[in-house]
């Protein structure tokens, strides 16, 4: 038998209870009005029982970071460029 935990109780501390499910490599089980209705795994116990794979890098982080880089580098001088022209450019240089 599994111990479940109010939801509310797991929203106001989940922290503490993703931190357990980590730890202990055993499922967090929540439940509403009294029914289970939601788990809380770790990463390495989700994919011991899915056979997935962690989730890679995307091509968005990328952008972002190439955006948050451009901003920088422009911080310093003045740019007639506004956020929405670079994020255009960026558009227009990944679309190359």
């Amino acid at each position: 038998m599994y111990k479940a935990y109010r939801a509310t109780e797991v929203q106001n501390n989940f922290g503490y209870y993703m931190a357990r499910a980590i730890r202990t490599s055993k499922p967090v089980y929540i439940q509403k009005h009294g029914k289970p209705i939601a788990v809380i795994l770790g990463l390495k116990t989700y994919e011991a029982c899915s056979g997935t794979e962690p989730p890679k890098k995307s091509s968005w982080v990328d952008a972002c970071s190439q955006f948050v880089k451009k901003i920088s580098t422009n911080r310093h001088r003045k740019s007639s460029e506004s956020s929405v022209e670079m994020v255009g450019l960026l558009r227009e240089e990944e679309n190359v």
